[in-house]
């Protein structure tokens, strides 16, 4: 992984990685809003 999953300074979960052929990958989740 090269940035792990945690909460980043926007509020959202971010993270990076690459896969097992080297594909990069980014994740976003986004808190619900109430």
């Amino acid at each position: 992984m090269s940035v792990p999953l945690e909460k980043q300074m926007w509020g959202d979960m971010f993270g990076m990685c690459a896969g097992r052929f080297g594909i990069p990958w980014m994740m976003d989740s986004i808190p619900p809003q109430s």
